[in-house]
Formats: structure tokens, sequence, C-alpha cells
């Protein structure tokens, strides 16, 4: 057996409903990276850390059935989940990600009242597209429907070096008129330092087709409160929000990270878009 391998496993919600999933598992160490193969979710990663008998989850998962019905509410408001279907997800939901989380966002985070536009570099409009709105507080489509879909695997590899796996993932899966034929290769590589992600755009139509391909990720280190936590990030600036957290397309300062100075979160409520610099 290498040391690096790769397991299948598929988990039934309900009799219509399951989860599908590839493990990329560390035999030496017993890390671990889960990825469902719905929306490319990133939903499990156990890190091995200095001074650490065993690894240590580093997705942050619902605390409690509160928090997970906050959660879902979205869900059972549409009637996709009655109570015991509910209650089986939640089960299952403790032991991966949060709502949304580690999902795949495309086309963008938001798109207010549901347009998206492709413009000229003089700004003149190619085309336009319009989807129902889903989040009513801003109303915006909220993170697109990738997070929706069940996609497939196009290689696969497993040595002593690492293990590997590569999803196919439609930038407009379900969103009609959008990104025909462009497709996001998604690599997931657990290795011994860690794991890697690598993502590959490829636009087989030739439409010019906008796109902000973005995870939806929540990290923290075991229990460690989130308050404990330290982050670094090297950000230019930010892309200003309203009250509603939409972006009002106005880039400002900021001031919050410093390169080379990691920064204690303690009360600090970060929600906001940065722009990034090498």
């Amino acid at each position: 057996m290498s040391r690096f391998e790769i397991r299948r496993g598929r988990r039934e919600l309900t009799p219509d409903i399951a989860d599908r999933y590839v493990d990329l598992i560390d035999n030496e160490t017993g890390a671990k990276a889960r990825v469902n193969l719905k929306g490319a979710n990133l939903e499990q990663l156990f890190l091995k850390f200095d001074g650490e008998k065993d690894p240590v989850s580093v997705v942050y998962s619902y605390a409690d059935w509160e928090a997970f019905e906050r959660g879902v509410s979205r869900l059972k408001s549409t009637d996709q989940l009655d109570d015991t279907q509910a209650l089986n997800a939640y089960l299952l939901g403790s032991e991966h990600a949060t709502w949304a989380s580690g999902t795949v966002i495309s086309p963008a985070n938001r798109l207010l009242d549901g347009i998206l536009l492709t413009m000229n570099p003089d700004g003149s409009i190619i085309d336009r597209l319009e989807f129902e709105p889903n989040h009513d507080s801003s109303h915006s489509l909220l993170h697109g429907y990738v997070m929706n879909g069940m996609f497939g695997i196009t290689d696969k590899s497993e040595s002593d070096s690492g293990a590997s796996v590569t999803l196919r993932v439609p930038v407009g899966y379900n969103m009609p008129g959008y990104g025909e034929r462009v497709h996001a290769y998604i690599t997931f590589s657990l290795k011994k330092d860690g794991l890697y992600e690598q993502i590959r755009i490829i636009n087989e139509g030739g439409k010019p087709t906008p796109i902000s391909l973005s995870r939806h990720l929540s990290l923290r280190v075991g229990d460690i409160p989130l308050d404990n936590h330290y982050l670094s990030m090297h950000a230019l600036g930010m892309l200003e929000t309203d009250d509603v957290n939409n972006p009002t397309g106005r880039y400002v300062p900021q001031q919050l990270f410093i390169p080379g100075q990691p920064l204690y979160l303690g009360n600090i409520n970060l929600d906001g878009t940065f722009v990034m610099g090498d």
C-alpha cells in the first residue's frame, strides 16, 4: 500500500438523496481531506500539527442543532427538506462543513438583482443575463448554483509522495446562457506538508465569459475559539460594500492587515471583500 491513497464513499441522506465523496488519506500521519462531489466541496480536512498527537480538524462544522437549523432554514422554507430529513442531514452534517462552506462559488459571490453583464473595455454591453435572486435581504443571486451540482472525476493518482483528484465543474451550472462550454478543473492534492488546490478554467466555446470563481471556506484549528486565531493576508485594499453587504464597485484602502504581521482576531468582525496582492 502506498503512503497516500484515495477512497470513494457514499452516504444516504434520504432514499432519494445521497452524498458521494472521495477521501485523500495519508496513512502515515492520519491526515485526510474529504471532497464531496456535490459542489466540489471541501467538507473535511484533518492535518497533523506539531505538538498534537492526532490530526486536527480545520474545517468549521456546525456547533449544535440550533446553528444547523439556521443554516438549513432556506432549504426548509422551499420544502426541499422536512423535519425528519433535516435531522438526518444534521447527523451527517456534523461530520463536515457548515452551510455552503467549502463549496465553489460561480460566477460571483453575489449578482445584484440577479443581473450579469458582459461588457467591452469601453463599457458597451456585449450580453445581459437575468437570473432569479435567491437572497431576500440583499436581493441578489448569492453564490450561484455550482454548490447544487454533482460533478465527475477526470483524473486521480496516489503514491508515496501524495494523492490527488481532479473534478470537472461547469462554471455556469444551472444558469442557461452563461458559461457555455466553460469548465473549471479543480485539483486537490494531499501531500506530506498539507493540502494544495489548483484551479484551471478553460473556455472551449470562445464566447467572452466574466467569472469570479472562488471557494467558500470556513476554517479554524480544532476546537480553539475563532477569536483566539491569528490571520495573515496580503491585502492591497477592499471593495466597498453597502449595508446589506453588496459590493458598490468602489475600491477603498484597508489598514487591518500589514505584511508579515499576523492579525489577532479577538472580537474583530470580518466579512469584507479584500483585494489580494502577491
